[in-house]
């Protein structure tokens, strides 16, 4: 009897434990989305920014996001978006988080609303989720003025300028724009490959005390390249995004890998405010310079 009675106790615990365990594991890629404007009220000259941010624990690919499409709107003309991951630590715990960013202009005075973002995403299991941010108000109110108190100054200012401009100015505007001309067929002679190498070669300083300046100097000089060799669109501004591209275009796996440890240390520094190591740092610019130089080989070889 006693035996039946541990055993009974063991099974208990037991299918306790693996409730629990299977609990924690469900939480791990549980995304909780938000939404939220900076202010219920915007000028009718100026721009308002929704933020949309997905978190979750663990790293950025436990999960698949797909892409989001810009709200449904009420008296808002959409301008601009954009899109960043964030990767951070709460403890032992790995946090990533995702963040859009739309830009909204009123298209007259009044109230103005912003419908739901749908967000839709696969867990580590491959199950769709589909999470739904609230409606949200804007009110559109009068044009703040540009100028205030400055006009007077501007107009005095403005005209001395053009009785300068009308004694001497037009040599030094045609010297200019002679100069401007010959600036620009000069740079129209450089690949984007020469372009990038002299970038990262003149513009990233690798003794710089300010290093998380540099790192950010390497991804865009990185980015800039990429986007006009690979004809990359505007609207691509993830790193994962940009790598699914670069692997459809039949970039080499090993080159892929390359810059994806540049961009991500870039990341790391630029949205977790970590990461800033001076041996990284002489990495990650080696790796960028034997990249595209690698492809600029390539390509004079066929």
């Amino acid at each position: 009897m006693g035996i039946m009675k541990k055993s009974f106790w063991c099974s208990c615990t037991l299918l306790f434990s693996s409730l629990v365990l299977s609990s924690v594991s469900f939480g791990e890629t549980e995304v909780k989305i938000n939404a939220r404007l900076i202010s219920d009220e915007v000028p009718f000259n100026r721009e308002a920014m929704l933020t949309v941010t997905a978190t979750w624990k663990g790293p950025a690919n436990a999960i698949k996001i797909f892409p989001v499409d810009p709200p449904t709107t009420t008296n808002l003309k959409l301008v601009s978006t954009s899109t960043a991951n964030t990767v951070s630590s709460q403890g032992d715990i790995v946090v990533s988080t995702r963040e859009y960013e739309f830009y909204f202009v009123g298209e007259t005075l009044g109230m103005a609303y912003i419908d739901e973002v749908i967000l839709r995403y696969h867990d580590a299991d491959l199950q769709e989720h589909v999470l739904r941010t609230a409606r949200l108000p804007l009110k559109i109110i009068d044009a703040v003025d540009e100028n205030g108190n400055l006009f007077s100054v501007y107009l005095y200012g403005s005209i001395v300028l053009l009785l300068i401009a009308a004694g001497g100015g037009f040599v030094f505007l045609k010297k200019k724009k002679s100069n401007k001309k010959d600036q620009v067929l000069a740079e129209q002679v450089k690949t984007p490959q020469e372009e990038a190498l002299d970038d990262l070669r003149n513009k990233v300083q690798l003794h710089s005390n300010e290093l998380d300046k540099q790192y950010d100097q390497v991804s865009k000089i990185v980015w800039r390249y990429l986007r006009l060799h690979f004809k990359i669109p505007q609207s691509v501004g993830t790193t994962d995004e940009l790598l699914q591209i670069l692997e459809s275009k039949n970039v080499g796996m090993e080159d892929v890998v390359a810059i994806r440890e540049v961009l991500q240390a870039c990341d790391l520094v630029k949205f977790s405010g970590g990461g800033t190591d001076l041996n990284k740092l002489n990495r990650i610019y080696n790796i960028a310079i034997q990249f595209i130089e690698k492809i600029k080989i390539n390509e004079l070889n066929t």
